[in-house]
């Protein structure tokens, strides 16, 4: 009978005041809700989200990775040529000036230096999953959500994560044929190697610095894509550096793949922009439907109205954002394609011009 009343204290609505000791030691907590004020200065947020997700749109739209090596111009080794050129031959480094790169001789390398450190936090939630990387201390209390009515362990937890400090470049010049090419951090490398070495250990043995380097080895065969002038091969101002391991058909390909993943993951971002806003903007009705909870005697009612109101807003959120996610990526893309919005203004013309004959 002790052990059941203990039980429904930690797991169930809780009877006595805030900051009670419960079972699991440690405070019983109500858990924090956005009031009236804050819910309406995330509804002008969530506006800001919604009128910027034609940016990210607008960058779906613009990964141009293959489309500017395709126009590069192809040129031989023992040209001289200017201008956006793209060639493939043996590399050589340009001794006087190279690096020693970490990982063999390379192109190019990026270090990041990082530190492991430890955060302790208080977090609420039947969900924690120890790890490597994460460690539960101890339960510090329990956390009541008066909305769903449900009441969830909270623990003291250790995460730790790895903390860029420094980072380091290296850039070799490289020769091909005629060509004295100098490479970039803003350039595409196909494909780099990463490698981590570990240079501190605590007592436990136990990695707490280490260097993480990405590296463009010095391949065989290099292909490049830049912009020439005398000879000499920089960054271009507009158009994407290539440095690749591959030949023509297939850093074209991989290229595309790129550029695919990219646009991908923005029109996620622009979804998930368009639906979060509309959540924050509707986030005053489920402020309102919450003041029924605090209402002597309909406590239980409330609660069916706050989970309800939430459940409508994602509801509808989700549906908003399907429809302006389609508007938004409609006018970008004619936008941005010129001949499909020529065909666009066509049809609609062609539609104008034949409601108003069958008027007539």
């Amino acid at each position: 009978m002790h052990k059941s009343c203990i039980f429904f204290m930690a797991y169930n609505i809780p009877s006595g005041p805030i900051g009670q000791m419960n079972s699991g030691g440690g405070p019983m907590r109500t858990k924090k809700q956005p009031n009236i004020l804050q819910a309406i200065a995330g509804a002008f947020i969530g506006v800001l989200l919604v009128l910027g997700s034609p940016v990210a749109m607008w960058m779906a739209g613009s990964q141009h990775r293959a489309k500017d090596f395709q126009v590069a111009q192809q040129v031989d080794l023992d040209t001289v040529a200017s201008g956006y050129v793209t060639f493939r031959g043996a590399p050589e480094l340009v001794t006087k000036t190279a690096k020693t790169c970490f990982d063999s001789d390379c192109i190019y390398e990026h270090e990041s230096v990082e530190r492991l450190e430890t955060k302790q936090s208080l977090e609420c939630s039947k969900d924690i999953k120890q790890d490597e990387m994460t460690r539960i201390l101890y339960q510090d209390g329990s956390e009541y959500n008066d909305e769903t009515g449900e009441t969830v362990p909270c623990y003291q937890v250790e995460r730790d994560s790895w903390v860029v400090k420094t980072e380091h470049v290296i850039a070799n010049d490289v020769m091909v044929g005629s060509f004295t090419i100098t490479p970039n951090e803003r350039a595409e490398y196909l494909e780099t190697v990463e490698t981590i070495d570990e240079t501190e250990f605590d007592l436990n043995d136990k990695a707490i610095a280490r260097s993480v380097y990405t590296t463009f080895r010095t391949p065989d065969m290099l292909l490049v894509a830049g912009e020439s002038s005398d000879g000499r091969v920089v960054m271009p101002e507009k158009r994407t550096y290539v440095f690749s391991q591959y030949d023509h058909p297939l850093t074209l390909q991989k290229l595309r793949d790129i550029d695919k993943e990219s646009r991908m993951i923005l029109w996620l971002v622009t979804f998930a922009m368009i639906f979060i806003g509309y959540s924050m903007i509707f986030g005053p009705i489920q402020s309102l439907a919450r003041i029924a909870l605090h209402i002597p005697g309909l406590a239980p009612v409330g609660r069916a109205i706050a989970q309800g109101s939430r459940a409508m807003i994602g509801v509808l959120s989700f549906i908003l954002a399907v429809v302006t996610w389609a508007i938004v990526w409609f006018f970008v893309t004619i936008i941005q394609v010129w001949w499909l919005g020529l065909i666009v203004v066509v049809l609609l013309g062609l539609l104008g011009w034949w409601l108003s004959k069958r008027k007539k």
